[in-house]
């Protein structure tokens, strides 16, 4: 069974968070500091001034941030079950380790996620669905990423900036799969980082060898094959940012 563990006080992705925005967009950038004026006050913020911002937030929100947690250690025991009967049909991991990952609570607005630690960004203000798509958008890179350490002893695997896009267009099959739909009411087909053409191309793929009941053996290869060129992404995203 997969277990999620909830960390109240962690500032590492909620800063990463900020720092993107701040870097790459102005727009949604003073917005934030609008909402939150704690981060109105830094001068040229880096990632430590944003984090001690984040620690003035929470206690300014801390109600807010304890019924959070609370709800998301309540809501995630209700999909698991379901969650992780699928992940582990569909990645079919040979690797017997637990599954355990964890989410801190931040304020967004975008939710990066550390691989190493396998773990990632939830919204305080998250309803259930919220929370539901985006533990199981996350949780299921840390699936594939330990799906491609498996492949890579038999079959050579795309650069890791390719592996990053295909786990990326590979999610919105994921959520509105007939396993996962009913949790989350679906996602668009569609993905920041790239193009419609490109997620279109992951869904035939996956529709032919999952939702057909075709050959899953076949499927990852395919997957994996998938040409990648310059025009099919969008330059303002990159592995660095989400």
């Amino acid at each position: 069974m997969i277990n999620l563990i909830i960390l109240k006080h962690s500032n590492f992705l909620g800063a990463i968070a900020l720092e993107i925005v701040k870097d790459n967009d102005s727009e949604l950038w003073h917005k934030i500091i609008q909402d939150y004026p704690e981060l109105a006050e830094l001068h040229s913020p880096d990632r430590r001034q944003l984090s001690k911002a984040l620690t003035k937030i929470r206690k300014r929100l801390r109600p807010e941030f304890d019924l959070a947690a609370k709800q998301f250690a309540l809501w995630w025991p209700e999909i698991s079950p379901q969650v992780t009967g699928f992940f582990e049909k569909f990645f079919c991991l040979q690797n017997t380790e637990p599954k355990t990952f964890s989410a801190a609570i931040g304020i967004g607005p975008i939710y990066p996620r550390d691989l190493v630690k396998e773990s990632f960004l939830l919204p305080y203000f998250a309803t259930k669905i919220d929370f539901a798509k985006i533990s199981i958008h996350e949780i299921s890179h840390f699936y594939f990423y330990r799906k491609m350490k498996e492949l890579a002893e038999k079959i050579n695997l795309p650069s890791t900036h390719d592996l990053w896009i295909i786990s990326e267009i590979l999610v919105p099959s994921l959520i509105n799969s007939r396993e996962l739909k009913s949790l989350t009411d679906g996602i668009p087909f569609s993905c920041y980082a790239t193009n419609d053409a490109l997620i279109k191309s992951s869904a035939q793929i996956y529709d032919h060898f999952w939702q057909q009941e075709k050959n899953a053996d076949l499927f990852w290869p395919e997957l994996l094959n998938l040409k990648i060129g310059a025009e099919d992404l969008n330059p303002k995203y990159s592995p660095k940012t989400l």
